[in-house]
């Protein structure tokens, strides 16, 4: 018996020493570029060198000289890729570079919808290997990762909004720029963050010559634009708790965004206030737009001369007696009905709600209150309908229990949700709520 033990015992240690070195052999396969010799490491280098000031070249429009680059950076790639495991990260992340390069050069040199196509394609494969490299940060380093990924990304960005669209009309050649964007904060918890984007040009453009005069918030938070899902993707590997997360976002908007007092009458876009910075208006609609995406509840509460954002979450631990805000009026809608609202109106009270970004409960019932008021019960949710003229105005019920929005002061900085400067508190508000989707 003791003996069989000492055989399965010499097997488990076997094959554990096989798992070890396999673990290891891997580990330094994928590693090795910085502990070989001299020679591989400045090849490598110059390898990068190479692809760097091929791209500067591309954005001079400078494509013979480009490719001559491009070229030469092939054939570093190539001299210490017979020494290296092919599968090494970051000899597949120089030649995923290189393949993005030569399809820029061929698709700015005289672009169509295939060569665009073709170009988007190695995006995604480049930003995937990308994203493997910035989970180690010295390798990362080392690659000068961090601005070409913004930069490709940004690129990429570009061609699913636009430049595909475009292509396929002859109307627009692909451009490199554009405005690289370095923001470094100190959140709630001490810790230090870092984050590069680029916008484009072409991006920063459409916003600067859209519309500004749309009323409400709500229709500058632009939650379907590829950056800025991108940037509350960065935010959304930041922390798991939910108002450690809300702060984060928070600290990067108060610190890293600048604060400038209302020069203009109008709103602006998220892009443009990560370009330009903004006032307190500007700072929470890019607040708000980034917390939607992630899939919050979130508002716009606005005092006399100062605009806040507030954010739903279901308990506040790092604020005592934390200050929070409830709406009442929500949004009015016209809707042709008989004299009284009954459960054949549903359907189109539902749709009614959607269109103002809110959603009814399956099993939703109607009761009259009076002649020209309602109460609409849905799940948790009571709303109140009253008939005004020609419109009915919703409300939420003033005897329900509320969703309540916690505020999130975004202009000053070190204010933690919850918490509000002193001369705000105590004036009258108004909330308008912005529900996720």
């Amino acid at each position: 018996m003791k003996r069989e033990k000492k055989e399965k015992g010499r097997k488990v240690i076997f094959f554990a020493l096989i798992c070890i070195s396999f673990i290891l052999g891997y580990m330094l396969g994928n590693f090795q570029i910085f502990s070989h010799s001299t020679e591989f490491t400045d090849k490598f280098d110059e390898s990068l060198k190479y692809l760097l000031e091929a791209k500067s070249l591309i954005e001079d429009e400078r494509y013979i000289e480009a490719m001559n680059m491009l070229n030469e950076s092939k054939i570093a790639i190539y001299d210490f890729e017979e020494h290296i495991r092919p599968y090494n990260m970051e000899v597949r992340y120089l030649k995923c570079l290189a393949s993005c390069i030569e399809d820029l050069i061929d698709a700015m040199n005289n672009p169509s919808i295939e060569k665009i196509k073709r170009l988007n394609e190695s995006l995604g494969d480049f930003l995937k290997i990308a994203d493997e490299i910035q989970e180690y940060p010295e390798v990362a380093e080392k690659l000068e990762a961090d601005r070409i990924i913004a930069e490709l990304k940004s690129l990429r960005y570009d061609i699913m909004d636009y430049y595909m669209e475009e292509a396929a009309k002859h109307e627009q050649h692909i451009s490199l720029e554009g405005f690289i964007k370095e923001y470094k904060w100190r959140d709630h918890l001490g810790k230090e963050w870092r984050l590069i984007v680029k916008v484009s040009e072409r991006r920063y453009e459409k916003y600067k010559n859209a519309t500004h005069e749309m009323g409400e918030e709500i229709n500058f938070v632009t939650d379907d634009d590829y950056l800025i899902r991108d940037i509350a993707e960065f935010f959304n590997h930041t922390y798991i708790d939910e108002e450690d997360k809300a702060n984060c976002v928070l600290s990067f908007v108060q610190k890293s965004i600048p604060s400038i007092p209302e020069e203009t009458e109008y709103f602006k876009y998220p892009i443009e206030t990560l370009v330009e910075g903004g006032d307190c208006e500007d700072k929470s609609i890019l607040f708000v737009t980034i917390m939607k995406i992630l899939g919050y509840d979130t508002a716009f509460i606005t005092f006399p001369y100062h605009e806040i954002a507030g954010i739903s979450l279901s308990e506040i631990k790092e604020v005592e007696n934390p200050l929070y805000f409830t709406p009442s009026y929500l949004f009015s809608m016209e809707l042709e009905f008989e004299e009284e609202l009954n459960s054949e109106d549903i359907p189109r009270l539902t749709q009614e709600f959607e269109n103002n970004s809110f959603t009814l409960d399956k099993n939703t019932s109607i009761r009259r209150e009076d002649e020209h008021k309602w109460k609409i019960i849905s799940g948790k949710d009571i709303y109140m309908v009253m008939k005004r003229g020609d419109k009915l105005e919703v409300y939420y019920d003033p005897f329900s229990e509320k969703r309540k929005y916690y505020a999130c002061e975004t202009f000053e900085e070190d204010f933690l949700v919850g918490e509000l400067p002193d001369e705000y508190k105590g004036m009258k508000y108004s909330v308008i709520c912005v529900p996720r989707m």
